[in-house]
């Protein structure tokens, strides 16, 4: 038997962070340990542990967890399907493509669908070529740029699939798409290969001018890109309108071009800067505008731009209008639009029948269809009714999968939605699938639906078809669908074909045992019961099968105990040896110390023990226990050094070796026989005891361990198990069972409507049943001599003491007063005594001065001078920010990431007093207000993301009042993309509120260089905010010079490139010293003009080491030189990854493997400070 991996019980861990590190810290070379991944990845509540946990288990390679990882690409947190992607791809799992096929147009997240389609390249090879065509026509080009590159490795080799993009770019509807253009540059690259000769790459580097032109595409019209969220804007992305048949498919690919704009448009409403654009649509009247302007704005990137758009689109009330908006909800891949478009029919202010009327009038596209026939079905309109029943069985699967959506929920067409279980689509089927997993509230539906699933039984191909036929098999107690699951290769299902087997005793001894045995804990716990459990909750590798089997001991604990009065204390004296501290604690609450000495002294070690819920279950029956002062006094009164003898309640716990002859069972017996505690096993040797206050409760008086403690939670997470029927003969009782995907069956035979209502992938359940209460007879003997006192019956002694002189009475300082002058305790055990005299009153120690004299004192204080105080770090000299008056620290502090105040008061003593600012800065707001220091030597700078003179005077007042300061040091025009956002008319709005003394410097931040070299030249702006690092070091040429000539104060972002500049670079030299942030910022502090860099550290530790740059803000020469070098490497990996594509000489799964890797989110704890 495999000792218990305690990572694996951590994983259980109500605290998140222990969970975090425990999934971390699984040994995944033992398959104990995946098996606990595989649980985390289905079912723990942090993404982040899910997340972990996937990436642990493609590290591990094996096959037999795809199915888990298969089911976690549904998981709702994009984090856990990017990692789960690139899982599948480690593991060469071919099944991920119809998947793929599905995530390619319905994924939200544009870095997941770019881990996809490599995943799918890189297992599929040219299987993914559909994949990869739909993946040119994404709105972001990155994943068009991701689709380019496996595209090109491998068409390189396949003439036929290099025939097939073809005739995709040639289809009609592409003639000016982005498939179009990027099929140009494959066709470049194929002959390039193709003669042998060294042709131009699909791609420049990530972020490259070329790359960018490519991958957009022929564009021209579409601004700027949103690099944050997406490069195709609402207008380019709207998807079509329009009643056609091909509209009720998959969303059309994005519109490029049109024929004509409105006269609006080419007034100039719209602009690269989307503040302006937000300004202008600000200053016009609703009606002013067309409606498929504003439906298009609310996909847009600039929230104020989306906002503003749907109050207009509302102010409208146009339900025409709110028709176009709906046809956003078929485009999942446009950040934001969805959601707007959710959020304006949740407010609307139109009949939503009449419009519901006139979704359905024509074909209604998927998403359109959907919301109307919810509506029909939530007011009965038996009209839209019978529109919408006729869709449910239209030519076009996306239609009639819309309608069914909504058709669920109507028990009238109950018998058309089961029908739509020989649908040919399974995302049709999913819909049937889904009701079912949601359970029917009615007892006659529940059944329709389990005879109709069951019916299904043969023609179930997914695996969560087949789970659901197995469910709805245990409900109608389907013999042949039970055992035709049972052998099912996916464990989920056969766990519970087995459970439910199991409970109908409908399985064999041979069945049984096979499944007792089984390597998979979901197998081995659906065949749990009574008889085994006992076994099972000392022995299982698996923790969560072990507390299972303690939970379904106990709640039979009642009928056991009328067979065998011993079974419940035997079994809980077994479990208070468990490395679990759960099953610790649920020992602790049955053991009762009246029951006999052996539960004595099981409850007075676990009362030391190292976990809090330990020692607070153990507690609660001492305290309970009338008689437990005079059963102390029988334990602590024995004779010191005579000889062992038989120990009371040494029969009682052979009972544990005969009953469940485990290694645990073996230990306590010994353990026992020798006086040694049973949480010896977990806890380690107890240190020298504490000193007690005088407010310590009993149970806080322990030593603890020589090692740390294994922190578990107190609970079960309720949602980790299901419940199934104990045996057939007790319909009334319940266990618990493996926390996987499968579902309830009825308690028994006898109640077919006795099932729990439990969604799918939730695993919400509720304890099968409270512990029965104990048998309390006394179980006493006499008590036999004691024998001799080693270091472990030292530690009972402590406890014994602890709780005997726990109320400090009288009585008790009497046991005290003889226990200190009798001189017959062990020194550690006189040590715990002196210190628990602290919490009597000083008042009876008056008559007692030779006793007064052994309480513990604390040694006099010598009075010496104090040390001085080390002397603060130098602070580093303040740096002009151009000519506009104020002095600078060369780091300006962002509060982006920081979320308590401590680090930003660290920040001010050493030496840093800019600050940046935007209001969702909580910690740093509190900070700013806490008044630490002269408000004249602190600079903050603040800035708006709006255009205009009203909005820029609106943001200034409301800083003003957040921050309840009289004036803004800096304020910055965030995120200025064109010209016309530095307008004549906002420049002269900032002058007037530096005069007016609001503000004493303004200017504006940009990432485009050139802009704000020609801003310059038009308007002496006092501030510039821009891009650079030694990857971009444009700035050092195009605008540094002119900024430094017109006295303009300089501060850069961005200086390590968002983390590629601290990170190794392939074809490095060997002796290359990797860049620090620190460096990062010292080199653009060492550049002429430059005043400060804006840093922000996600914790403490990052913001000390980038405190560093204080003390010395410039760079060495030879190292500038170095880093220039090394921002060049950088700037060139992008072009790498291409070659790398074109030329890996593993083949493309290995390179496109190696991109999944380069180019994935970075992990909490790996993203750099910026």
């Amino acid at each position: 038997m495999l000792e218990l991996d305690l990572a694996t019980v951590r994983l259980l861990d109500e605290d998140v962070t222990v969970r975090r590190e425990a999934a971390s810290a699984v040994d995944a070379s033992e398959l104990v340990g995946r098996y606990a991944l595989r649980q985390a990845l289905l079912t723990d509540e942090d993404a982040e542990v899910r997340a972990i946990a996937a990436r642990r288990l493609g590290d591990a390679r094996d096959g037999r967890f795809v199915s888990a990882l298969l089911e976690a690409l549904d998981d709702p947190m994009p984090m856990v399907r990017d990692r789960t992607w690139r899982a599948l791809a480690r593991l060469g799992a071919e099944a991920l493509l119809p998947h793929a096929a599905r995530a390619v147009r319905q994924e939200s997240v544009w870095w997941v669908r770019r881990a996809m389609v490599r995943a799918s390249a890189s297992v599929a090879g040219t299987g993914a070529v559909g994949v990869l065509l739909a993946a040119l026509e994404d709105p972001f080009w990155r994943v068009r740029h991701a689709a380019v590159q496996a595209l090109a490795w491998l068409g390189a080799e396949h003439e036929d699939l290099r025939q097939q993009v073809r005739r995709a770019a040639e289809a009609g509807e592409q003639a000016h798409g982005p498939m179009r253009s990027a099929v140009a540059w494959l066709e470049t690259e194929w002959r390039a290969v193709a003669s042998g000769e060294v042709g131009p790459r699909p791609f420049e580097a990530e972020g490259s001018a070329t790359q960018q032109r490519v991958a957009v595409g022929t564009a021209a019209s579409s601004r700027t890109e949103d690099t944050r969220v997406g490069d195709t804007t609402a207008s380019t992305a709207l998807p079509h309108s329009g009643g056609q048949l091909s509209s009720a498919g998959p969303p059309s690919p994005p519109v490029h071009s049109r024929a004509t704009a409105s006269t609006e448009m080419e007034a100039g409403l719209t602009s690269e800067d989307p503040a302006v654009t937000t300004a202008r649509l600000e200053a016009r009247p609703a009606g002013s505008l067309s409606a498929r302007e504003l439906v298009e704005w609310l996909g847009d990137p600039h929230e104020p731009l989306r906002v503003l758009a749907r109050r207009r689109l509302l102010e409208r009330k146009d339900p025409e209008a709110l028709r176009l908006a709906m046809h956003w909800l078929d485009e999942p891949r446009v950040p934001h639009a969805q959601d707007e478009a959710r959020a304006l029919l949740e407010r609307l202010n139109v009949d939503e029948v009449d419009l519901a009327t006139r979704v359905l009038a024509a074909l209604p596209r998927p998403g359109s269809l959907a919301w109307a026939a919810r509506v029909a079905v939530k007011q009965g309109h038996e009209t839209l009714l019978a529109r919408v029943r006729t869709l449910a069985s239209h030519p076009e699967a996306a239609i009639r999968r819309a309608a069914l959506s909504a058709l669920v929920f109507d028990p009238d067409s109950r018998g058309l939605v089961l029908k739509a279980l020989d649908d040919e689509d399974t995302a049709v089927r999913a819909e049937v699938i889904g009701a079912w997993e949601r359970r029917p509230r009615s007892t006659a539906a529940v059944q329709d639906f389990a005879s109709a699933l069951v019916a299904f039984a043969p023609r179930a191909t997914s695996l969560r078809e087949r789970r659901a036929v197995a469910t709805a098999a245990a409900y109608l107690e389907a013999s042949e669908p039970l055992l035709h699951a049972s052998q099912d290769e996916d464990p989920s299902v056969r766990a519970v074909a087995l459970q439910a087997l199991a409970s109908l005793d409908w399985l064999t001894e041979t069945e049984r045992q096979h499944a007792e045995s089984h390597e998979d804990p979901w197998l081995r716990a659906a065949v749990l019961d009574v008889d085994s459990a006992a076994r099972v909750c000392l022995a299982d590798s698996d923790p969560s099968v072990r507390r299972m089997a303690l939970q379904l001991a106990l709640s039979h604990g009642r009928a056991l105990a009328s067979e065998d009065p011993s079974f419940q204390s035997t079994l809980a004296l077994g479990c208070a040896l468990s490395p679990d501290p759960w099953i610790r604690a649920r020992a602790a609450e049955q053991l009762r110390p009246e029951n006999g000495d052996a539960e004595l002294r099981a409850l007075l070690r676990l009362s030391r023990d190292t976990e809090l819920m330990v020692r607070t279950a153990a507690a609660s029956p001492l305290e309970d226990c009338d008689t437990l002062d005079a059963r102390l006094e029988s334990l602590l009164g024995l004779p010191a050094t005579d000889a062992p003898n038989a120990r009371p309640g040494a029969s009682l716990l052979q009972a544990v070796h005969d009953k469940m002859p485990t290694p645990e069972a073996s230990i306590l017996v010994r353990g026992v026989e020798s006086d040694s505690p049973p949480n010896k096993l977990h806890t380690g040797p107890a240190s020298p005891p504490d000193p007690v206050s005088a407010d310590s409760p009993p149970n806080k008086l322990h030593t603890g361990p020589a090692s740390p403690p294994d922190p578990v939670s107190a609970d079960i997470p309720p949602h980790k198990f299901h419940t199934v029927p104990a045996s057939p003969s007790e319909p009334g009782s319940e266990r618990d069972i493996p926390p996987n995907k499968f579902h309830t069956v009825p308690a028994s035979p006898s109640e077919p409507g006795s099932e729990r209502d439990i969604p799918p992938n939730k695993f919400h359940t509720v304890p099968a049943s409270p512990p029965e209460p104990l048998d309390t007879r006394d179980t006493r003997q006499a008590a036999p001599p004691r024998q001799s006192t080693p270091d472990s019956d030292t530690d009972l002694r402590i406890a014994a003491w602890t709780w005997r002189l726990r109320r400090a009475d009288d009585t008790a300082f009497a046991r005290l007063r003889d226990a200190l002058l009798a001189h017959a305790e062990p020194t550690r055990v006189v040590t715990h005594l002196q210190a628990l005299s602290l919490t009597f009153p000083d008042a009876l120690f008056t008559a007692e001065p030779e006793l007064a004299r052994l309480r513990p004192t604390s040694a006099p204080r010598q009075r010496t001078t104090p040390s001085p105080r080390p002397a603060p770090p130098p602070r580093a000299s303040s740096r002009p920010l151009g000519r506009t008056g104020l002095n600078v620290s060369p780091l300006v502090l962002s509060g982006a990431h920081l979320t308590t105040r401590e680090p930003f008061f660290e920040a001010h003593e050493a030496g840093i007093n800019t600050f940046f600012w935007e209001p969702r800065y909580a910690a740093l707001t509190q900070f700013l207000r806490s008044g630490r220091g002269p408000r004249e030597r602190s600079v903050i700078v603040a800035g708006t993301y709006h255009s205009g003179p009203g909005a820029i005077r609106r943001d200034v007042e409301s800083a003003l009042r957040r921050l309840r300061t009289s004036w803004l040091d800096v304020f910055l025009l965030f995120w200025v993309r064109a010209p016309e956002r530095l307008s004549d008319e906002d420049y002269s709005a900032l002058e007037r509120l530096r005069t007016e003394g609001k503000l004493r410097a303004f200017g504006f931040s940009t990432h485009l260089r050139d802009l704000a070299r020609d801003a310059l030249a038009r308007q002496p702006w006092p501030v510039v905010m821009t891009r650079h690092s030694a990857a971009h070091p444009g700035a050092e040429a195009a605008l540094l010079p002119e900024a430094q000539r017109q006295g303009t104060g300089v501060l850069t972002f961005t200086t390590t490139c968002y983390g590629r500049l601290l990170r190794p670079v392939p074809g490095a030299p060997q002796d290359t010293t990797l860049s620090s942030a620190v460096d990062c910022y010292r080199y653009s502090l060492s550049q002429p003009g430059v005043s400060a860099s804006l840093t922000a550290p996600r914790n403490r530790r990052e913001l000390l080491h980038n405190l560093d740059v204080l003390s010395r803000p410039w760079m060495e020469p030879d190292a500038l030189s170095a880093m220039r070098a090394h921002g060049e490497r950088v700037r060139a990996q992008g072009r790498q990854l291409d070659t790398l594509v074109r030329r890996a000489p593993g083949g493309p799964r290995e390179a496109l493997l190696a991109l999944l890797e380069e180019d994935g989110p970075a992990e909490f704890d790996d993203l750099p400070s910026t």
